[in-house]
């Protein structure tokens, strides 16, 4: 009731003008003032107006507004600005989640895995090693490892190697410097696991399954190498979503193998607080850094058979994308 006009195309401007008149007649004016409580620049019309009402501090029709707004608007916004952030805050959990089942299938792939080249070396240690053997052990071995990826050597606790399928039989051999594995298999008497390490005779990165086996000539090491990439085909089996990072580390976190820029990681180390949180817990999530230096978030599993641990990796602007997207 602040302003009224007349347009200029209007058919009937008296009839208009008659309204504005009966409008801001003081006794029809006051009675809007009482009726909406909202105050009128038609001083008559306040004056007819009942004294209580003239003394109210009536407020602009703007504060009417805003409290409709915050009574009726503004909860609305915030429910559905809740119910987006906890939707996204279930899609990030589900991310979670889903790190977590993959690291364990990808270990337990990988497990599956080493128990073949444990079942290989099984069956080898069971031949004649004795120099005379050596053909037949090299026929035998020569086919189980072009069936499965890997090369075997014959060789002896002090690093000695007398064959490999690798190479022709008869080819001369140097010597092998990298014997940690070997010594623990010796000191386990067991099948033992290496660590990833650079090998002269393939030329890259490797690891090792190597079986102390008796034999009347003395002590005789069984090894299986397998490249790295090879070693870790089961992880690389593993379909991770887009942005996402896989990798395999040994013992001392170094990588065996990575999803990304594998040629230039295998044999490096990870970051060292992943490193210690592999080596005390099986399994687990850690917020860190990758090695390029950018945030993320980690689930890893230790790999049956093993001191290995699988890595999957979401960079937290993939991991976060749910929450800050939709807002």
């Amino acid at each position: 009731t602040d302003t009224m006009v007349i347009l200029k195309s209007s058919e009937n401007k008296e009839a208009a003008h008659a309204f504005i008149n009966y409008i801001l007649d003081p006794e029809v004016h006051s009675w809007v003032v009482e009726n909406i409580l909202y105050k009128v620049p038609n001083e008559a019309a306040m004056d007819h107006t009942d004294a209580p009402l003239q003394k109210t501090r009536f407020r602009p029709l703007r504060h009417y507004l805003w409290l409709f707004v915050l009574a009726v608007v503004l909860p609305g916004m915030l429910s559905g600005l809740a119910l987006t952030w906890w939707s996204a805050q279930q899609l990030v959990e589900n991310q979670k989640q889903e790190a977590h089942r993959l690291a364990a299938t990808a270990a337990e792939n990988m497990g599956n895995r080493l128990k073949t080249m444990f079942t290989g070396i099984a069956v080898l240690s069971q031949m004649p090693l004795g120099k005379e053997h050596y053909p037949a052990f090299y026929r035998v071995a020569r086919g189980f490892s072009a069936n499965e990826g890997f090369h075997i050597t014959l060789g002896d606790r002090d690093g000695n190697q007398f064959l490999s399928t690798r190479l022709p039989l008869g080819t001369p051999l140097p010597r092998r410097h990298a014997m940690d594995s070997v010594r623990k298999a010796i000191a386990s008497g067991r099948p033992h696991v290496s660590d990833v390490f650079f090998s002269k005779i393939a030329g890259n990165y490797v690891v090792t399954v190597d079986a102390p086996v008796s034999t009347r000539d003395g002590l005789r090491i069984i090894t299986l190498f397998v490249d790295a990439a090879g070693a870790a085909e089961p992880l690389f089996q593993t379909a991770e979503p887009q942005g996402w990072l896989l990798g395999l580390i040994d013992t001392h976190g170094n990588f065996i193998a990575r999803s990304k820029d594998q040629d230039q990681w295998t044999g490096k180390p990870t970051r060292p607080e992943l490193i210690d949180a592999a080596r005390r817990f099986e399994s687990g999530m850690i917020y860190n850094k990758s090695v390029e230096g950018f945030p993320i978030v980690n689930a890893f599993q230790r790999v049956p058979g093993a001191n290995w641990t699988v890595l999957v990796g979401i960079p937290e602007a993939v991991l976060y994308a749910p929450v800050f997207g939709p807002i």
